[in-house]
């Protein structure tokens, strides 16, 4: 069984992070940009968190001790991709601000290419032999182009950082994937 962590608060370039062990690496997860609701103030060898820094990093260290511990909570265990894009990753694009270009890309790219693959599997099953798999199945099923492709890599790797920040994943595993086929480039515009 898998011990209990607290987690560590770093604070880099204005952003809150948590820090915790997973076996030999060390994961961070983003908590909150540095403002008037969230700061550290050092004093010789103590640190004073705020209410709210110290709530946000409790809820990533209880989903985290829950994956890794006692019995996982329902909600992060068994939520599918598709589940996480409507409930979560959808909404974020009011809250980033994203432009309508890009929202109707992710929407169309989502519909035409990855729904179908995506949707039915858990977020916590997703490996980067998956991906590749299914990337690499575009190319040589579908015959999708380069720029089609990338779209489509650079979409998961959008939906699976989110999820990540989340703290509901440890890791992309996008990061690493490779496409074992040969892809075809543009054609050549007159």
């Amino acid at each position: 069984m898998a011990r209990h962590q607290d987690g560590t608060i770093l604070l880099r370039s204005n952003r809150f992070y948590v820090r915790y062990q997973d076996g030999d690496k060390k994961p961070i997860v983003f908590l909150a940009v540095k403002d008037a609701d969230h700061w550290i103030r050092r004093r010789k060898n103590k640190r004073e968190l705020s209410e709210k820094l110290e709530a946000l990093r409790d809820k990533v260290m209880r989903q985290v001790n829950d994956r890794h511990g006692a019995p996982a909570s329902q909600n992060v265990t068994s939520m599918t991709i598709g589940e996480f894009w409507e409930e979560s990753f959808v909404p974020s694009w009011k809250d980033r601000e994203l432009h309508a270009s890009t929202t109707d890309g992710y929407t169309k790219t989502w519909d035409l290419y990855l729904k179908d693959h995506l949707s039915k599997r858990r977020l916590i099953d997703y490996r980067t032999p998956d991906a590749s798999k299914f990337l690499t199945s575009l190319v040589t099923e579908r015959k999708l182009g380069r720029n089609t492709l990338a779209h489509c890599r650079a979409l998961m790797s959008n939906v699976f950082t989110h999820a990540k920040n989340h703290g509901l994943i440890a890791s992309n595993p996008i990061h690493d994937v490779k496409i074992m086929a040969r892809v075809r480039a543009p054609k050549a515009t007159e």
